[in-house]
């Protein structure tokens, strides 16, 4: 057959050819078939996969390898950071930065890399620009039901995070209230679920209360707020 493919597995081989005349006279050709080396793409951002909409900017440390076999090297870097507003969302730098220009939304970030000999590998991961934390806490209420309504319970409002739990002390360390649950006002609002002046079934009386209100952020960072809070009746 004139014609032969071969596939090399990874390492450099010698390739012969033996051409035979009718004749029956031969000659063989011998010649080395190099193999390049295909690279591994890989990056890792920093922040690690999430920031707030405060500062949406990543930075980008290229963690992209290739076996150094036949002199190869990782010769260039092609950056898309997936940013639908901006058409000029590139970068050629091996340890970019970006600066994403909307609020909160995921985008997917691509890297290609490519060696001295032309060969190419790419990896896409996405990163997420994701809300504020922002918590609220109200110093008094009145459970009177006579007031307006939003004063009747004692309630931390808090958006931007992941999981929360509020407890209340009274002067002499007894735990009065706990919750870990959220509630949604009319509003869009959400803050925990609120409690109502009550311990135990009985009216707690007007007082000035400890409270700790502990939040796990969006990029599951833990955050810890603690004051008095006055019940006033």
């Amino acid at each position: 057959n004139s014609n032969v493919n071969n596939t090399f597995s990874g390492d450099n081989g010698d390739i012969s050819l033996t051409v035979t005349s009718p004749a029956g006279c031969a000659t063989t050709v011998t010649d080395n078939v190099l193999v390049y080396p295909i690279p591994n793409a890989n990056f890792v951002p920093n922040p690690n996969n999430f920031t707030t909409a405060a500062l949406p900017r990543f930075v980008f440390t290229d963690k992209s390898r290739v076996a150094a076999a036949n002199g190869s090297f990782i010769e260039s870097y092609a950056w898309d950071f997936g940013d639908p507003l901006n058409d000029a969302d590139t970068s050629s730098l091996q340890n970019p930065s970006w600066y994403y220009s909307t609020d909160t939304a995921t985008y997917c970030v691509n890297l290609e890399v490519t060696t001295n000999h032309g060969c190419t590998n790419d990896t896409t991961s996405c990163v997420i620009v994701g809300p504020d934390l922002i918590v609220y806490i109200p110093n008094a209420f009145t459970p009177n039901i006579s007031g307006p309504e939003a004063n009747e319970g004692f309630s931390a409002i808090v958006s931007g995070h992941k999981q929360l739990k509020l407890v209340v002390f009274n002067r002499w360390g007894e735990i009065m209230y706990r919750t870990s649950e959220i509630t949604t006002s009319l509003d869009g609002t959400t803050k925990t679920k609120p409690w109502n002046g009550n311990y135990n079934g009985e009216l707690a009386q007007q007082d000035v209360y400890a409270y700790q209100l502990v939040v796990t952020a969006l990029n599951d960072e833990e955050y810890e707020y603690s004051g008095t809070v006055t019940l006033i009746r």
